[in-house]
């Protein structure tokens, strides 16, 4: 995968910096000469970065690289099961370009002595992975995977280009803990675009046993049907680029009972529902 970017990291610690303020374009440019890394493009980049959500959202290892047109035809707002085969080539293709973005992090972690939270160093941390969650929506595949320590959140289009590809990273001894029965949090989520206009948002995190469904409702576009497996949930959508606070999350239980939960940017690591 070309233009892996391991420094997206930055970002998350001070999302409220834009990503051309001189000061971020220079510490990027710093760290880049102490590994010897060559002059790279900035790629376009949102954060969710509400007060709530900041200090448990997910690292975004991988950008999404210069896509082609209409990248995102094949998407569908109610997604499918993905097959064992989309599962395995997704994780195979995320993992080629986790390499690199461990790699450089771990680098980074040694020269600077700063541990960055929801950043592995390296990809042993990752190993041992399983599938919690998977689904198919068109030529895209997502699974969540987890270990004993992490959760990574794979988006990839094997069947359509090597570039298109997506991982969140999720250190799960940094969450509080799991919601009850009838709630569900929010353990990561990003608005991530290329310099082709391509941008796509992701949300995912835990539900409660007695929750069958969530929906998030776009304000200009279809409802988005989140799949919900093994006490977690996961949508994601074709955007504008321009951020999140646009969607609205929808709970539905077990009973067929459903609450609004409200923006999807208001929503943190802490669970919410009934209360």
């Amino acid at each position: 995968m070309s233009g892996i970017d391991g420094w997206a990291v930055l970002e998350a610690m001070a999302p409220e910096v834009g990503i051309d303020a001189p000061e971020l374009r220079r510490a990027r440019a710093d760290l880049d000469r102490r590994i010897g890394i060559p002059v790279r493009k900035v790629h376009r980049r949102r954060w969710l970065a509400t007060a709530g959500v900041a200090a448990a959202a997910s690292v975004v290892l991988v950008a999404w690289p210069n896509g082609a047109p209409d990248a995102f035809a094949s998407w569908v707002p109610t997604p499918v099961p993905a097959t064992q085969p989309q599962v395995d080539a997704a994780q195979a293709q995320c993992d080629g370009a986790l390499v690199g973005s461990t790699a450089q992090i771990g680098e980074s972690q040694r020269w600077s002595g700063v541990r960055q939270p929801n950043a592995p160093s390296s990809m042993a941390v990752l190993a041992r992975r399983f599938p919690v969650l998977s689904e198919q929506r068109g030529a895209f595949t997502f699974v969540l995977s987890a270990n004993a320590s992490w959760l990574v959140g794979c988006l990839a289009a094997p069947t359509v280009s090597g570039v298109l590809t997506e991982a969140n990273t999720v250190e799960r001894s940094s969450q509080p803990a799991a919601p009850a029965d009838d709630q569900i949090d929010l353990l990561g989520a990003s608005d991530e675009g290329d310099n082709a206009g391509n941008s796509a948002a992701l949300a995912y995190g835990r539900a409660g046993a007695n929750v069958a469904a969530v929906d998030v409702i776009l304000s200009s576009g279809p409802v988005v049907h989140a799949t919900v497996s093994q006490g977690y949930w996961s949508a994601w959508w074709p955007s504008t680029g321009r951020g999140l606070p646009d969607a609205r999350v929808r709970l539905v239980l077990g009973d067929g009972t459903s609450r609004d939960l409200g923006e999807l940017s208001e929503l943190s690591a802490r669970s919410v529902g009934s209360s």
